[in-house]
């Protein structure tokens, strides 16, 4: 309930008992580490999955937890689709269980901590990030144990929870950057919620500021050390401020129709709605927990937007401190009401997300030969730009890259190269063999200027990756830089990855020989 005031916590019924829940989240879990572990890791996947292979206090794009993560449930050998994505399967099982307790004592209703949970495991982005290995499972871990610590410390007073939160801020800082914007707001609720400023008089708010400060300061020190690289790159984007395009500044709020769904997006309106009108009368410490939790990153994010674009994810931590509120509301309407709500919102779901899967889903379940040569040529051109299928073949093309490099013999390769980061990292990962990834001086090369390997030598031997596909066509820029890296180029070796018995998809594989001195000195400078 919204109002405040205790009420009694315990179950009503089979649906209102917290395990029945629990176990349904256990089953849950269990299909989400048979879906990870049955579906190819996708290129940026594998590129996060190469922290774990080079453990730091920072990395070129992000803090470093993510690495701790992947290296702390790195015991396969060899690495795997299930492996890599071990941490965010656990992760988000352990969120849904601290929203639980959050959503429960922040509104005084075992129903608010259910459903909160509930919507954390029924949500598109929320489902989709537990079985993604993305930096968003550490952040999200740590972001629900924050607001249940905060919670805590709030009602509370205890030094203890103080601590633990400045803790678990701490690790959301390490995970992405995404936390500054959170310990601040957790700050602003402190400060302008009447009730909780009393805390600004104790030292433990501060103390906890501390601790979480004193928790990222590795990786601060780690970027003075490296010339603030991940900095730069993370704000650089707002440095150079481009032209407004309304197009960005509308992505942002209608992104979580797809993030979120189209009807969960109708509650958050509804709660925002309700937050609004309340907030000159003075909201109880649950709406303002939830304004406090999730606005001003929303907000941030609104104002990156006029000078650039905001990736669809981005503003999903946004939403979770809005969970509890959401599912207060829900409980609250009558049945009838909840039932046309719900029931139109999920017609209107389920149309949007069946237009966007249903190629892939028909493709992926029927053979090719029931397909009509019209309809097989477009679901075919489909597949090869769809997303869902980039990481197809490179299974079959890391397995003949590990030969090669077994072979050994005259001419004998030392590396794995291709133009882009991800690309280089997937390929490695499925020849089972990191410390192979090289990316010469002209591509994108991300944490590889940072990372060392010895097989990056004056005069090695790599084997070049060019993906080759109907929508992208090599540049004659990609192997004239090529030729200046190596002493000779060989003619490319074709791998092919056929789906359901024909071409779908080629790899070329140029051998090349020679790795020039001069490049080596420019990757040291970091002169490209």
């Amino acid at each position: 309930m919204l109002r405040s005031g205790r009420v009694d916590l315990r179950p009503q019924n089979l649906l209102g008992n917290p395990w029945f829940w629990f176990f349904a989240l256990l089953i849950v879990t269990t299909v989400r580490f048979a879906v990870a572990a049955s579906h190819p890791l996708f290129e940026t996947e594998c590129y996060y999955w190469m922290y774990s292979q080079n453990l730091g206090f920072g990395y070129f794009d992000h803090p470093p937890m993510l690495g701790f993560f992947l290296h702390f449930f790195n015991f396969w050998d060899p690495p795997s689709s299930l492996a890599a994505r071990l941490h965010c399967i656990v992760s988000h099982f352990f969120c849904s269980i601290f929203l639980y307790y959050y959503g429960r004592n922040l509104f005084d209703s075992a129903k608010a901590g259910i459903g909160a949970a509930l919507l954390f495991n029924i949500i598109p982005i929320y489902s989709i990030l537990a079985i993604q290995n993305q930096p968003d499972a550490p952040l999200m871990f740590f972001w629900c144990a924050t607001l249940l610590c905060f919670e805590r410390s709030v009602s509370t007073g205890k030094p203890l929870w103080w601590i633990l939160a400045g803790f678990m801020a701490g690790g959301a800082l390490l995970s992405k950057f995404h936390a500054v914007p959170l310990v601040g707001s957790l700050f602003l609720h402190l400060l302008f919620f009447g009730k909780d400023r009393k805390h600004l008089a104790t030292p433990w708010p501060y103390i906890g500021f501390a601790i979480a400060l004193s928790c990222y300061l590795p990786n601060f020190i780690w970027n003075a050390q490296n010339g603030w690289i991940t900095y730069e790159f993370q704000f650089d984007r707002l440095a150079e401020a481009g032209e407004f395009k309304p197009v960005h500044l509308l992505g942002v709020f209608l992104a979580p129709l797809l993030l979120l769904s189209p009807w969960v997006y109708g509650l958050v309106a509804v709660v925002a709605t309700r937050i609004a009108k309340q907030f000159r009368e003075g909201l109880s410490r649950g709406m303002a927990l939830s304004f406090w939790s999730s606005v001003p990153l929303f907000l941030f994010f609104v104002y990156v937007s006029f000078s650039d674009s905001v990736k669809i994810h981005w503003t999903a931590p946004a939403f979770i401190g809005l969970l509890p509120a959401v599912a207060v509301t829900l409980q609250q309407w009558s049945g009838r009401r909840r039932f046309m709500f719900c029931s139109s919102a999920m017609v209107m779901t389920l149309l949007i997300y069946g237009y966007l899967v249903f190629p892939f889903l028909v493709s992926q379940s029927l053979p090719n030969s029931w397909l009509p040569p019209t309809l097989k040529a477009e679901f075919d051109e489909h597949l090869d730009k769809d997303w869902t299928s980039q990481n197809y073949g490179f299974d079959r093309l890391g397995k003949f890259l590990k030969e090669q490099l077994d072979a050994g013999g005259e001419g004998d390769f030392d590396l794995i190269a291709s133009w882009r980061f991800d690309r280089v990292a997937t390929a490695a990962f499925y020849a089972g063999e990191p410390d192979r990834a090289f990316v010469p001086a002209f591509g994108d090369r991300r944490g590889y200027t940072l990372w060392e390997s010895p097989y990056i030598r004056s005069g090695a031997n790599a084997l070049y990756v060019s993906r080759s596909r109907k929508s992208e066509s090599r540049t004659e820029r990609e192997f004239e830089d090529l030729r200046d890296c190596f002493n000779q180029i060989g003619d490319p070796i074709v791998v092919e990855a056929p789906f359901e018995g024909h071409p779908f998809r080629e790899f070329e594989v140029y051998p090349c020989y020679g790795l020039r001195k001069d490049v080596l000195i420019r990757l040291a400078k970091r002169d490209f």
